[in-house]
């Protein structure tokens, strides 16, 4: 009979476990009693079991509501060199991929003679993760000025083949060389 009531008494107390919230948040609590008759035996078990409630906490002093301020973060996108002539290896990479070149620009810019020599005005480079990518101010015709990018791989054992998909021109067409420059 004392086993039976014990028994009893665990299954309600581990009922009223589960239903626990687990959070560190304080809890408002209600008693709750309940009446178990057995059958044998005329025992009443009352067990007390809270339940809980959401309870509003309010915090003991003013909080301030600005967040901290974190660091800048570095821009990710890698930064080209600054423009400069190019030299004779930059030219000699220039003249590799001159054909692809003209046919992008033809695209782009119809007025381009076949006898018009593409020659580049400036050299800038930009390394980004495996490859680099290399830039040209290339002097058209009427004045105006191109961008050229040819991307190539940084640690190349041999000069990779001239492929239309490594060189590309830039859709804007610069009116002066300060303006291409910028």
């Amino acid at each position: 009979m004392h086993s039976s009531s014990l028994i009893l008494f665990a299954v309600v107390l581990i009922i009223a476990l589960q239903s626990l919230p687990i959070s560190g948040k304080a809890v408002k609590s209600t008693a709750t009693t309940t009446t178990t008759t057995l059958a044998p035996a005329t025992t009443k078990l009352v067990a007390v079991v809270k339940v809980p409630e959401k309870a509003i906490v309010k915090p003991a002093g003013k909080v301030s509501k600005k967040k901290p301020k974190k660091p800048k973060k570095k821009s990710k996108k890698p930064k080209q060199s600054p423009w400069k002539v190019p030299d004779a290896d930059q030219k000699k990479l220039f003249n590799d991929y001159k054909t692809i070149l003209r046919a992008k620009l033809n695209a782009r810019h119809q007025n381009i003679s076949a006898t018009y020599q593409l020659e580049p005005v400036k050299y800038g480079s930009q390394t980004v993760e495996k490859s680099i990518l290399h830039h040209f101010l290339i002097k058209l015709p009427d004045s105006k000025y191109a961008h050229a990018i040819i991307g190539t791989e940084k640690d190349a054992k041999k000069p990779a083949v001239a492929s239309e998909h490594s060189a590309s021109i830039r859709r804007t067409i610069y009116d002066n060389l300060q303006a291409a420059e910028a």
